[in-house]
This record gives C-alpha cells, structure tokens and sequence, in this order.
C-alpha cells in the first residue's frame, strides 16, 4: 500500500496555518481518486503482479499469467493490452500511452506447422512507448528510450534513442543522464501529499 509512504514523505506546513489548512482540504478533496488507485494496486499485487511503490497499471489488458508481469516503482501503463506468454517488465517511471500492445508470443513463419514462440519483453526505467505503438516478442527498450506513436519494435532500443515507424527506425538521441520524470507525481491525489515535482513549493 502507498498510504505509510505518502504519509512518511508528506509534504508538512506549521499547524493551523492557512497552507496547513490547503494541504489537508486537497488530501481531502483527492482521496476517492486515492482510495480506487490503492484499491486496483492491491487488486493486482494479490492476483500475482509485482508492483513497485507508486506504480499504476491503469486499465491495462492482460492476456496470460499475471505473475510474469513486474511494474517498478513509478511507472505508469495506460489502457495498454500486455501478452504474458513470457515475463515483461517495466522500468521504474515508464510510460507506456493507451493502445500500446506488448507481445511475448508469436509464430514462427519458418516453421511447417507455424510453431509458436515466445521471448520477453523489457521496458528500461524512464522509457516512453508512446500511443498505438507495438513491442514485439524479445525487444528490449533501453532507459529513456522513446518510441513514437504507431510505431511497430522489432528489434533492441538502445538507451536514450528515439526511434518512429513500421518497423522502427533510429531518429535521433535524448540525454538520459537529464531525465528525473515521475509520471504517477503528477496525478492530483498523489501531488496533494507530495508536493509536484515541476513546481517548487510555497
């Protein structure tokens, strides 16, 4: 649960004072959105997932058994559809948009009957697989890699490269040693504890 870690790094103001005052009517106000957030956390620890703190899976689709997924501390997976023939993992403080499909099984073309096969998958901390893209079976992302919307992976993405197209091409690299992103921070109900992280506090 994320509830003693909020509560533990909760941002503090002196008692009774009006930021005192603010801080707990938005803790308040967020605390339904809170509750369903823990409440679909502790849904998927319990049926085999491995979240880290932080982590949000969202309406993510999962096909297959879900102790082959792992979702590290502050990533956030949108309404995704995730095969689980082999293990995939992602990354502390990835995002992986709506749409996106990570597949761990296919056919092999070569084979007479069309054997199945199946590789997994691996998301690196801070990376980005943007809408509608693809991930096929045995594709690593490096840390901060970016794939762009519709794009299909059919091969390794080395760290801090930003790749785009059917299949997906090298376009150009981003300083990875910059990115201090935390998607899930910028949810309101988590930001009324701890603060944005974009923007100083008063």
């Amino acid at each position: 649960m994320n509830f003693p870690h909020l509560f533990r790094n909760r941002l503090k103001a002196p008692l009774g004072s009006p930021a005192w005052l603010k801080l707990w009517a938005k803790r308040a106000w967020t605390m339904p959105e809170l509750v369903i957030l823990e409440w679909t956390r502790l849904r998927n620890r319990l049926s085999g997932v491995a979240m880290g703190e932080l982590a949000d899976l969202g309406q993510a689709r999962l096909q297959g058994p879900r102790c082959r997924l792992s979702v590290e501390s502050g990533a956030f997976v949108g309404r995704a559809e995730i095969q689980l023939l082999a293990n995939v993992s992602i990354g502390r403080n990835a995002v992986i948009n709506d749409g996106v499909r990570i597949l761990t099984g296919s056919h092999d073309v070569g084979s007479p009957i069309f054997a199945a096969r199946t590789a997994p998958v691996r998301i690196g901390d801070s990376a980005w697989i943007c809408t509608g893209a693809i991930v096929l079976p045995g594709v690593s992302i490096g840390e901060g890699a970016v794939v762009a919307a519709g794009s299909v992976v059919t091969k390794d993405v080395p760290a801090g490269q930003i790749v785009a197209g059917q299949p997906a091409h090298f376009l150009k690299e981003r300083p990875i040693r910059k990115l201090t992103s935390s998607p899930n921070l910028l949810r309101a109900c988590y930001e009324a504890w701890l603060g944005n992280p974009a923007r100083p506090t008063a």
